[in-house]
């Protein structure tokens, strides 16, 4: 299964992640894209941080390529790795913190305003809306906040035995790549729209 920095879990949180960067970086080439600041940003953002996020979880190879970690690093990476979530709160939980505002906003709070509220949500941004369908992934990463705090709180072996960590890290790449997938999706129906 590997060790823990290179079983299945770790994979699924480098993989999804590149593959996220990978469909933003292919909607980047599309005429609908290109034409739009707004969206070329919104994409660029994407990609950087796809790659972001896999290639540290994979401390940009490190994990898979073996190479020892240099003593300068060594003294300041927490964890003795080639990564910089590792090297201090602000590069760790600030982006992960962004990521959960981020999805708590996008895929349940204006979901639900489009369906209850529509006049209040700003619709020139109606393409990079989350689809409802994310609802429940998000809900998952928002889950695991509780199951945090029970760690700390209980003291069940089954709370004990899984780090919650992982468990928001694995639903949080889900929710990038299904993400990533809806606005390629997107793109395709464009497409065909102005086929016909």
């Amino acid at each position: 299964m590997g060790s823990e920095q290179t079983g299945l879990l770790e994979f699924v949180h480098f993989f999804l992640p590149a593959i996220t960067a990978l469909i933003a970086i292919k909607c980047l080439f599309h005429p609908y894209v290109r034409k739009n600041g707004f969206l070329v940003f919104w994409f660029s953002t994407m990609a950087v941080g796809g790659i972001y996020l896999g290639g540290e979880e994979a401390s940009w190879g490190q994990h898979y390529a073996g190479w020892t970690t240099p003593d300068f690093w060594l003294s300041v990476n927490d964890q003795q790795e080639t990564n910089l979530h590792n090297t201090s709160f602000l590069l760790d939980q600030y982006p992960r913190a962004l990521l959960k505002i981020g999805i708590a906003i996008g895929a349940l709070i204006i979901p639900w305003m489009l369906l209850n509220r529509p006049n209040k949500v700003p619709r020139q941004f109606d393409f990079i809306y989350p689809p409802l369908a994310m609802a429940p992934l998000a809900l998952l990463v928002l889950a695991t906040e509780v199951y945090n705090k029970l760690q700390g709180e209980v003291s069940w072996t089954i709370i004990k035995l899984v780090r919650g960590g992982e468990f928001q890290e694995t639903f949080i790449s889900w929710c990038l790549v299904y993400y990533a997938f809806s606005l390629l999706w997107r793109l395709k129906k464009i497409e065909k729209t102005q086929v016909r």
